[in-house]
């Protein structure tokens, strides 16, 4: 069992981050279709920044993981992130397909925060190891960004958002 004392703070954060995902999507949906879906002045504030605020605490979090083999992180983030978004994904494509009078089989791996979070996680890990390995470079980041490409990262806006406060951790 840990003994390491939770931070209040980080939970009250955590905690209104999922109120405003919850209300920001039940507004999205309660608006769907109708001409105040983007004009909300409450969907709109939610929507400018709950997502980015979860990346941030993802990244505060991530920290830890460096002093862990980078294998060891990719694989259990792996098995926490990835799995689970394939599985929902895979089985809402199989109730879809069944439901559908088309019988046509789509499968999308709809939850891009999770596909974005892991990739944020595979990113600063290798990320990592290269500012070890080439202490010239202050943010090899960027080349990782510059390889990977606009494509790669398109949904991945929240991205600038988990490293600011990646590699603040220790000074938090």
């Amino acid at each position: 069992m840990s003994t390491a004392k939770r931070d209040i703070y980080w939970d009250i954060i955590k905690g209104v981050a999922i109120f405003l995902v919850v209300l920001g999507h039940s507004l999205q949906y309660l608006y769907i279709d109708t001409e105040y879906s983007h004009t909300d002045y409450l969907f709109n504030f939610i929507y400018s920044f709950h997502m980015p605020l979860f990346m941030a605490v993802s990244g505060y979090f991530a920290h830890s993981s460096l002093s862990k083999p980078i294998v060891e992180v990719l694989k259990r983030k792996f098995i926490q992130i990835m799995i689970p978004a394939i599985t929902w994904s895979l089985l809402i494509s199989i109730m879809v397909y069944i439901n559908t009078p088309t019988k046509s089989f789509s499968f999308s791996l709809g939850y891009w925060y999770l596909n974005a979070l892991y990739g944020c996680y595979v990113i600063f890990l290798i990320g990592n190891i290269l500012k070890q390995k080439y202490s010239w470079a202050l943010y090899p980041y960027v080349l990782i960004l510059i390889i990977f490409g606009q494509s790669f990262l398109s949904r991945w806006n929240v991205f600038i958002f988990f490293s600011s406060t990646f590699d603040c951790a220790d000074n938090i």
